[in-house]
């Protein structure tokens, strides 16, 4: 293009009319050039975008079609391991030591309220 333009102006650079013609070629050709590039630039971002949601969702198709074929067993004895894991652990908790949140609580607060009476008797 810059070869083109150079041509031009040496061509049309010798007469009066023709300097103001070749600025109006210029203008007219960088305004087309800038246009192309655009276009260009917004089709390579759509193009791009898309692509990534393709392969997005792709991905996800996969991923969720190989949980549901090869690894549910897999999936299903890791699930209840975890269950039982927590099971076992709350029982243990349990077993070895009574809940005293209530007791606790109520201890405190009769605590509480004896100490209120001295204060204010």
């Amino acid at each position: 293009m810059s070869r083109v333009l150079k041509y031009r102006k040496k061509r049309l650079g010798h007469s009066h009319q023709g300097v103001g013609n070749m600025h109006q070629e210029n203008n007219l050709v960088r305004s087309g050039a800038n246009k192309v590039l655009e276009s260009g630039l917004k089709n390579s971002k759509d193009l791009f975008k898309q692509n990534s949601q393709r392969t997005e969702k792709w991905l996800l198709d996969l991923i969720k079609g190989t949980n549901n074929t090869s690894f549910k067993d897999t999936n299903n004895t890791y699930l209840q391991s975890i269950g039982e894991r927590s099971i076992s652990y709350k029982l243990s908790l349990q077993g070895g030591f009574r809940d005293f949140s209530n007791i606790i609580f109520l201890s405190m607060f009769f605590n509480k309220i004896r100490d209120y009476k001295s204060v204010n008797n």
